[in-house]
């Protein structure tokens, strides 16, 4: 046998030793196949995570979006100028402000608790609380611009109040100097913090003080005529400074009331003779005095005439006194002394 001799670089003569070549093998048609199959498991399962992932970010969105709907929809009917806050004005807009406020962060946290992980939470949060503050914005600057509205308006009914003091003390019968005059310091301290609230300049500022002092004196005026001391009245607009016309309008209103209360004291004047008059000529007519001159003398008394009448039994008498009487008030309806009503009431007699 021979047996083959090897060298360095191989078998002995040069060869390569053994004579089968070396083939270079790929991976067998089932291994292939596993590694496809398992590529495209591999491709399939990240296809399955996306459309998981997919599904659930579609379910967070509508969920989010669901609750977030709500609070649009409250925050809108909070603000709603005929229903909402909006419409509150006043004391009821000051009164309300921090149940409103508080109702609004309330049904924000109601809403998300309607979500059901913590991504939904979170991105409804980031959200709602944005919308919330915005709400809040409206809310405040109306909630700020009822109170200053009602602290105003508070302010302009103190000054009124400080107005009619002012008025009640200057029209008293015991007048007292001082009280008047620390009330009108009152009236100026109230235009002044009015003032100062509503931040007018000095022009303004004097303008609602010569409007409120003026306006106090006006109606110490009027009042007084109206009480019928008109002799105060005159004096009260003689002593302060009046604007043109209105002093004139006063001046014309004084000079009525005057003139009515005149009339007014002439009337009752008269009024008071007539029925004095009635009363003595019912005893005249009811008298049995037979001395004919007695009783001239006591007609001429009352009619004021000095016809003499020869009277003879009471119903003679009675006819001619009712005579001088019919002529006695007529003399006095023409002298103005007398107006129709009591004409015809006395006449009636």
């Amino acid at each position: 046998m021979r047996v083959p001799k090897f060298s360095a670089g191989g078998f002995a003569g040069g060869g390569s030793g053994y004579t089968s070549k070396a083939v270079k093998q790929g991976p067998t048609t089932g291994v292939q196949e596993t590694l496809q199959m398992g590529e495209a498991l591999s491709r399939f399962g990240k296809g399955v995570s996306a459309l998981s992932q997919q599904y659930q970010n579609e379910v967070d969105e509508a969920e989010i979006q669901s609750s977030a709907n709500l609070f649009d929809e409250y925050s809108r009917n909070v603000l709603d100028p005929k229903n909402g806050f909006r419409s509150k004005v006043g004391r009821d807009a000051k009164d309300g402000y921090d149940q409103e406020v508080k109702d609004l962060e309330a049904k924000r946290q109601e809403f998300g608790q309607r979500l059901t992980n913590q991504r939904q939470r979170d991105i409804y949060n980031k959200y709602s609380r944005n919308r919330a503050d915005r709400t809040r914005y409206f809310i405040d600057n109306h909630a700020s611009k009822e109170v200053r509205s009602f602290n105003i308006g508070e302010k302009e009914a103190t000054l009124s109040g400080k107005v009619a003091d002012y008025v009640g003390l200057s029209t008293m019968v015991d007048r007292d100097s001082q009280a008047e005059q620390r009330s009108m310091l009152e009236i100026k301290q109230a235009v002044n913090d009015l003032a100062d609230m509503q931040a007018v300049g000095p022009e303004k500022r004097q303008q609602m003080l010569d409007t409120a002092v003026g306006g106090a004196r006006e109606m110490t005026v009027s009042s007084l005529i109206d009480l019928g001391r008109l002799g105060e009245a005159e004096k009260a607009l003689d002593s302060s400074e009046f604007n043109q016309i209105k002093e004139a309008g006063y001046r014309s209103q004084l000079k009525a009331a005057i003139k009515e209360q005149d009339r007014a004291a002439k009337l009752e004047a008269s009024n008071e003779r007539t029925r004095q008059l009635s009363n003595d000529l019912q005893d005249i007519v009811n008298s049995t005095a037979e001395d004919d001159e007695t009783i001239a003398n006591e007609i001429e008394n009352l009619v004021g005439t000095t016809d003499k009448v020869q009277y003879g039994t009471p119903a003679q008498r009675g006819v001619a006194i009712r005579q001088r009487v019919l002529e006695y008030v007529e003399r006095e309806q023409r002298a103005g002394r007398m107006d129709a009503g009591q004409a015809a009431s006395f006449q009636a007699q």
